[in-house]
């Protein structure tokens, strides 16, 4: 999953190897300056458009990992979406039968 993301963006993935030091691996994704993200961009052959804001949305963030939870959750917020979080999937359910 990691490769084909990594590669759909533009990216590239590094393996090196050697007996008894050990595995690395390198993620690398292709950089794009700040200016450009508020414009339409080409990468990889594939058309790019600038992020997306909210206009009054709310989105719901599911992850059981509280740090990963409160990550997403504060560059949601950058995007100007409102947010609602949930622990885990069963929460999320209540929420969402509760009316939020």
């Amino acid at each position: 999953m990691v490769y084909g993301f990594v590669r759909q963006s533009g990216g590239h993935v590094t393996l090196y190897s050697e007996l008894g030091l050990g595995t690395s691996f390198g993620l690398y994704s292709p950089a794009v300056p700040h200016e450009i993200l508020t414009k339409d961009v080409r990468l990889a052959g594939h058309q790019h458009h600038a992020l997306p804001r909210g206009n009054g949305e709310t989105i719901l963030i599911v992850e059981d990992n509280p740090r990963v939870r409160k990550l997403s959750v504060e560059r949601i917020l950058d995007l100007s979406f409102a947010t609602l979080e949930a622990e885990n999937g069963d929460r999320a359910y209540e929420m969402l039968k509760g009316g939020a």
